[in-house]
């Protein structure tokens, strides 16, 4: 990280420029919105690293519409996720989004720094004040904006020079993202073995075995019950689990169940018996929507051998093994990196901005180990002349490039191609989510009690509380609450009650949906029926409304109500899926 430049806008309702300011560590410069123009090219001339915070979702679109609503002929290039821009390029200069590396709001990062302008709210919305942002505001509230505006290029700074000087003294290395960091520290300061993989048909085989978290409704509504977290599951796992290395290859056939009752490091390919359960261990991917279902019966699947000699542990009957990818031996790989982490974290302080910062780096890395290996890079505006005296067009050039949209109008393009990048060890992405499912599966179904509500990765609902490994240490049960009114209509979408300094506080969780602060009065009703909740967002790269980026775009969301790969069973009870009925999902 090396920013010359952080920069950041202000806007009325959004997508309106308002203000913007500029800052080198020594000087300001602001702009207001009858020096737009200005402002982008600008920002255009610059050289070097500028970062924005949540820039790849806001203020980097806004200088890409600027650029194009002023006629400033420059094309970009962009790498870009499902979340965002995570660095935009034009030529040699970079725009970043310092949230990426810092996935924590600006008050978070700056330890507070950040002003406040939520007394000049006037639209009783509790929007925080950003309603007064507007071009036709009195000067004396323009005074304050820019303030605000000039505080908040000042603080990031300073908090990227700080974030900078810590990273030096506890030897991590900084990336573009929080996933990039996690990678590059992890793989500077340990002697890990390259990416096994000497082609992606080798690499697709082995990413058959690996799935992400489990997230089922058993009971849709309880009246009482108890809410336990892991703490810190996968840093936990990753200092504990021993990792395949040395990649042999794969074999089939009577080999591959040779290797299986051998207890070759692996993943493997079998057929299985799973007796009939409330709550079965293996997942499987059913085979027209792709979801994760956990079904009973006779099922074909991929698994990582930890997973399925689990499950075979606890009456799943492993009829055959068709096919394997063997490792060598296993070895405790991360534990010395993660125990100085975890360190650090504790010396800062869990709730401090450092401390954040080092759990997401713990969190992050399992995420890059299954890095896909069909990628995409994306153009904005390519210039596709022969005669065009810009080196980076002729670089990029026409050859396979594919336009997102009607080719006469799309602005934006990409080249798509398949690369296995060196931290895809999906191999060991495969062993630490199957070690997180199988002690999810030991806190769902201890006692055998049948007692289970609700699981989503690293948490247990459940209606008695949990004995066994209940503590504060890494990677025990922590109870997190004891709740009531427990309903449930959809996989992260719920409602409990629970006392708050004495008071009662009902709690929603509604992935994917915005909840609105404050909360409507009948917004939870209105969920359960599922009407329409309206809101917005910023177009985007891949959503551009009539050629633009920076724009609102309307859009609705509702819930459809489901159990998260269950059937229901009675009122409130659900129950597994057989293998017949995976087809249907």
């Amino acid at each position: 990280m090396k920013p010359s430049y952080v920069y950041d806008i202000e806007t009325e309702d959004w997508t309106t420029f308002v203000l913007g300011a500029l800052y080198d560590g020594k000087t300001v410069e602001v702009y207001d919105w009858t020096r737009e123009r200005e402002f982008a090219e600008r920002m255009l001339s610059l050289e070097g690293e500028v970062y924005a915070h949540n820039g790849g979702r806001f203020d980097h679109l806004w200088l890409l519409d600027a650029a194009y609503r002023f006629g400033i002929k420059r094309h970009a290039t962009v790498m870009e996720n499902s979340t965002g821009i995570i660095a935009l390029n034009f030529g040699d200069l970079k725009f970043l989004d310092s949230y990426r590396l810092f996935p924590m709001s600006l008050r978070k990062l700056t330890n507070g720094a950040k002003d406040n302008l939520s007394d000049l709210c006037k639209c009783g919305r509790e929007c925080g004040g950003y309603c007064a942002i507007r071009r036709n505001m009195p000067p004396t509230v323009k005074a304050r904006v820019r303030d605000y505006l000039v505080t908040d290029v000042q603080s990031l700074w300073v908090a990227l020079d700080d974030f900078q000087r810590l990273s030096n003294e506890a030897g991590i290395t900084l990336g573009l993202t929080i996933g990039g960091t996690s990678w590059k520290s992890a793989k500077a300061e340990l002697s890990l073995p390259p990416q096994p993989y000497a082609n992606v048909n080798d690499w697709r085989f082995v990413r058959q075995g690996y799935f992400g978290g489990r997230v089922e409704i058993f009971r849709t509504q309880v009246d009482a019950g108890e809410q336990y977290d892991v703490n810190s599951m996968y840093p936990a796992k990753i200092a504990s689990v021993p990792l395949p290395v040395d990649y042999i290859g794969r074999v089939s056939g009577g080999s591959a169940g040779k290797a299986y009752r051998d207890g070759k490091p692996g993943v493997y390919r079998a057929k299985v018996r799973i007796p009939d359960s409330f709550i079965p261990p293996l997942p499987i991917r059913s085979p027209k929507k792709g979801r994760v279902l956990f079904p009973t019966g006779d099922i074909v699947g991929t698994w990582a051998l930890p997973e399925l000699q689990y499950a075979e542990s606890i009456g799943v009957k492993v009829e055959y093994v068709s096919e394997a990818a063997i490792f060598a031996r296993t070895e405790i790989l991360f534990d010395t990196w993660v125990e100085r982490l975890f360190g650090l974290r504790m010396k800062y302080g869990k709730d401090s901005r450092e401390g954040a910062w080092f759990k997401l780096i713990l969190n992050s890395i399992t995420g890059k180990f299954g890095a896909k290996v069909t990628q995409r890079s994306y153009v904005i505006d390519p210039c596709f002349s022969k005669h065009c005296d810009l080196s980076d067009c002729r670089k990029i050039g026409p050859v396979g490039l594919q336009p997102c949209g009607n080719p006469a109008t799309s602005r934006v393009w990409y080249r798509e191609f398949e690369r296995i990048q060196k931290c895809a060890h999906v191999e060991w992405a495969a062993y630490l989510t199957a070690s997180a499912r199988v002690t999810l599966h030991k806190g769902l179904t201890e006692g055998n009690k049948g007692d289970a509500i609700y699981c989503d990765t690293d948490s247990v609902f459940s209606v008695h509380p949990r004995k066994e490994n209940v503590g504060l240490d890494l990677g025990q049960w922590k109870h997190e609450a004891s709740f009531s009114e427990f309903l449930a209509i959809a996989p992260k979408v719920y409602t409990y009650h629970r006392l708050v300094d004495g008071k009662d506080k009902q709690t929603i969780k509604a992935k994917g949906i915005p909840v609105p602060n404050p909360l409507p009065k009948n917004f939870w009703r209105d969920l359960m029926a599922g009407k329409p909740i309206n809101y917005w967002s910023i177009a985007g790269i891949r959503n551009p409304v009539d050629g633009l980026f920076f724009i609102r775009r309307e859009l609705s969301r509702h819930v459809n109500f489901n159990l998260g790969g269950r059937l229901r069973l009675t009122d409130t009870l659900t129950r597994a899926p057989t293998a017949r009925e995976v087809e249907s999902f």
